[in-house]
C-alpha cells in the first residue's frame, strides 16, 4: 500500500471512530450529536456568531438556535455581546464547556468510554483507536517535529 492509500485508510478509520465517539458522548451526556459537534467546533475556532456557526456546520439557522439554546441551558456556552458590534451576539464556551471538551477530546483520541455506559457500542472488528491515532499523528506531523 502506498503512502496515499495508507493516509486515506487511516483517515477513514479515524473518521469512523470519531463519529462513534461523538455518538457515545452525546448518549452519555444527554446532548445531541449536533450539540457535541457544535461545541467541538467552537473549541477549535473560538467565539463565533450564531450565523457563522450555522454556516460552518451547514445547519439551518433555526436548528442552530435550538442547539445553542440546549448548550446554554446545559451551562456549556453563553451568548454574549459582540466586542465591536452591539447589534450582534457571539457564542463563547464557558469553563464547564471547556472541561467537557477536554474530556471528550481525550476520549476521542484514546477511544475510552464516557461515564454512564450503555448506548452506542464500538463494533469489535474496528481497529484499536490508540493505534489509529498514533498512525494518523505520524502521517500528519512533519518529520522535523516528530520526537
Amino acid at each position: 500500500m502506498d503512502e496515499t492509500q495508507t493516509a486515506s485508510s487511516v483517515f477513514r478509520q479515524w473518521t469512523a471512530l470519531t463519529a462513534l465517539q461523538i455518538l457515545r458522548i452525546a448518549h452519555d451526556t444527554d446532548l445531541t450529536p449536533w450539540d457535541v459537534t457544535t461545541l467541538l467546533i467552537l473549541e477549535g475556532t473560538g467565539p463565533l456568531q450564531p450565523t457563522q456557526l450555522a454556516q460552518v456546520t451547514g445547519f439551518p439557522t433555526g436548528q442552530m438556535t435550538k442547539i445553542l439554546d440546549r448548550l446554554e441551558a446545559s451551562k456549556l456556552t453563553r451568548r454574549t455581546k459582540h466586542p465591536t458590534d452591539r447589534r450582534r451576539q457571539i457564542i463563547v464556551i464557558r469553563p464547564a464547556g471547556r472541561r467537557a471538551v477536554a474530556r471528550w477530546l481525550s476520549q476521542i483520541a484514546t477511544g475510552t468510554r464516557p461515564g454512564r455506559g450503555g448506548g452506542v457500542e464500538v463494533p469489535s472488528d474496528l481497529p484499536d483507536p490508540t493505534r489509529v491515532s498514533a498512525r494518523w499523528n505520524a502521517l500528519v506531523t512533519p518529520e522535523n517535529e516528530r520526537t
